[in-house]
């Protein structure tokens, strides 16, 4: 099982995640999280990103969702609530076609945890 502590001084220092870290988006973005040990569903689109979240989402043994940016963006909101109900920490990752913008960490993680 993978255990990872945040850096100090990160929101929720001491805060250790318990788990594996999924990974879901296109094929090119997985492949390359794939090599470096995490778990990876290749999802084609919104709809397969909704699905592959509604099934993995409850599992005791991932602690963290990363989820391409691009195929998530017109699912968005349906994404949220998801956050919301699981409470299980999901972030967006940019890809190639999609650069990302600065992600206020603090705000997420209280929402994650239920106080934003």
């Amino acid at each position: 099982m993978f255990s990872q502590r945040l850096s100090p001084g990160a929101v929720g220092e001491g805060l250790v995640l318990r788990g594996k870290v999924l990974v879901v988006g296109e094929p090119e973005l997985v492949t390359a999280y794939r090599m470096l040990g995490c778990e990876t569903i290749e999802a084609s689109g919104p709809e397969d990103v909704l699905k592959v979240l509604e099934n993995n989402v409850a599992r005791d043994d991932i602690g963290a969702i990363l989820v391409s940016q691009e195929a998530a963006e017109p699912v968005r909101d349906e994404i949220d609530k998801i956050i919301e109900k699981s409470g299980k920490i999901i972030s967006f990752i940019p890809t190639l076609r999609k650069p990302g913008e600065p992600v206020d960490f603090r705000k997420m993680m209280l929402k994650a945890l239920g106080f934003g």
